[in-house]
């Protein structure tokens, strides 16, 4: 009886800390009331997406680019901070010729490999379709909005050798929700 309850208060906490580290899409959606778009921010968000190659097939719209964080994903952000297990994600695919991973929760909508696909470089493989993000390797480029289905998007970016640094589009509200989910 005392190991039973001791599985079960065991099971409990890894659930209350740990949570499902495992999703089938993803969870970073905004109200649009909380993204109020200066026109500086939006100005220096537009310069620095362009400049790198992001803005063509963006899947956010360019008047909705900012290098400012929505107050909604304040709190989340907060949260993941504290975490200190990395989260582990499935991939959907993968191209040997890229050397890029797609992982569906993180590009919930209008995927193309050239905005979204996620450099080897960047990540940390587990074993089977299961990967980390390599923290020492991916960098939060802060230019972030609303954009296609609904889905708050952020500009990252990881070096990439061969290649120069490699800049892509992910569904997460910076990059501790990144890294630690």
């Amino acid at each position: 009886m005392l190991k039973r309850k001791l599985l079960v208060a065991t099971v409990g906490l890894g659930l209350l800390f740990f949570g499902n580290n495992l999703q089938a899409s993803a969870d970073v959606k905004v109200n649009p009331d909380d993204l109020k778009i200066n026109a500086k921010a939006n100005e220096e968000a537009i310069k620095f997406v362009e400049e790198h190659g992001g803005l063509e097939n963006s899947p956010v719209p360019p008047e909705n680019l900012t290098t400012e964080q929505p107050s909604s994903l304040t709190k989340s952000s907060l949260y993941n901070n504290l975490r200190a297990i990395p989260r582990v994600y499935a991939y959907d695919a993968l191209s040997s010729f890229r050397q890029e991973i797609r992982c569906n929760y993180l590009a919930p909508a209008g995927f193309t490999w050239a905005d979204n696909g996620i450099p080897f470089s960047a990540v940390n493989f587990q074993g089977g379709r299961l990967f980390t993000f390599n923290r020492s390797n991916v960098k939060d480029e802060r230019k972030a909005g609303l954009g296609t289905g609904g889905w708050y998007w952020r500009f990252f970016s990881s070096e990439v050798p061969g290649k120069g640094r490699v800049y892509y589009w992910l569904s997460a509200s910076d990059l501790n929700h990144l890294i630690y989910g």
